[in-house]
């Protein structure tokens, strides 16, 4: 009896050491490497690629004022210059548009200013301030005083403003002419100038 109990002791001692035996074989449940969750999972963030750019303004631009020359007076006598304030190209019309709103003379155009090889050809119109006299009233600072004044300022003046502020300056030839390419003739003043030749005032011939 006292054997039997003997071995029943051993045989229990046993299985527990092969089951701690076994335990240490046995390999520990397996842990996360990956970092804690994020507050914002990587696929909702904003790809740089898809960012928005802020909507170009809408508003227009405005172009660059510049500024020419306007001379009124004659070559003779002299003249006073005015600033011109302008937009975008400019043009022989740009210019003699300037003067007559500054001076308030009517310098209508038979038909648009002709560039060429030599210089710039000019026609006034019939019912210009060259052919149908001043307005009334005038400005006193641009005040004229009978026809040949009149005709000199006037020419005299635009061909200084157009060599002033154009291409190839002063030596710009500046052409009066008919509105059919004739002569440049002021009945009131009995006088022409060739249509060919480059005005100047002392180039004038007269009719009688």
């Amino acid at each position: 009896m006292k054997k039997s109990w003997k071995i029943g002791i051993v045989l229990a001692s046993l299985a527990v050491m092969a089951a701690a035996a076994a335990g240490c074989g046995t390999d520990p449940a397996p842990t996360s490497s990956q970092p804690p969750e994020q507050t914002q999972s990587q696929s909702s963030q904003q790809d740089p690629a898809q960012t928005v750019s802020p909507a170009p303004q809408t508003g227009t631009q405005t172009m660059q004022k510049q500024t020419a020359t306007l001379s009124i007076g004659t070559n003779s006598m002299g003249f006073n210059q005015y600033p011109l304030e302008y937009e975008g190209e400019l043009t022989p019309e740009v210019l003699i548009q300037g003067i007559e709103k500054l001076t308030n003379w009517n310098l209508e155009l038979a038909k648009p200013t002709v560039m060429t090889e030599n210089g710039i050809v000019i026609c006034f119109a019939e019912d210009s301030m060259l052919f149908v006299g001043p307005p009334e009233p005038q400005k006193e600072e641009f005040h004229v005083f009978g026809i040949e004044d009149l005709a000199e300022t006037l020419l005299d003046s635009v061909q200084k403003t157009l060599r002033d502020n154009l291409p190839n300056s002063g030596n710009l030839a500046v052409y009066y002419q008919m509105a059919d390419g004739s002569p440049l003739t002021i009945s009131g003043l009995e006088m022409t100038w060739p249509a060919d030749q480059s005005y100047a005032w002392e180039r004038g011939q007269s009719l009688t």
